[in-house]
């Protein structure tokens, strides 16, 4: 990734936590976290990786992707320096449900090793 694309996810990361603790979507429950931004190079795209607290997380990734036209718009309010806006994809984020995985096997081999 180049410096102005990992650039351009940090602001969009920022930005746009503050937006969706400001959206008011009545299916949307739960605590929605971005756990990173991925931009291309060419910043025609960003893959943002989501965690959700309380709710289900592949219906929170299918609210926010029918929501994203909403999101995109007030995304350019915060970005007015960028000519066009990336095309914004959300995606579950699965570290968590990794990293719980692995140290379980970890567990498991210091058990087992015993």
């Amino acid at each position: 990734m180049s410096i102005r694309a990992e650039r351009v996810s940090a602001e969009i990361r920022r930005n746009l936590s503050v937006i969706l603790a400001q959206l008011k979507n009545p299916n949307l429950s739960g605590m929605v976290s971005i756990m990173r931004v991925e931009t291309d190079a060419e910043l025609k795209h960003s893959k943002i990786f989501i965690s959700v607290y309380g709710a289900d997380l592949k219906k929170t990734v299918e609210i926010l992707t029918e929501s994203k036209g909403y999101i995109k718009k007030e995304l350019s309010v915060y970005l007015k320096s960028m000519r066009t806006l990336p095309d914004l994809h959300f995606l579950p984020d699965d570290s968590l449900e990794y990293g719980e995985h692995i140290n379980r096997i970890i567990n498991d081999l210091n058990k087992s090793g015993n």
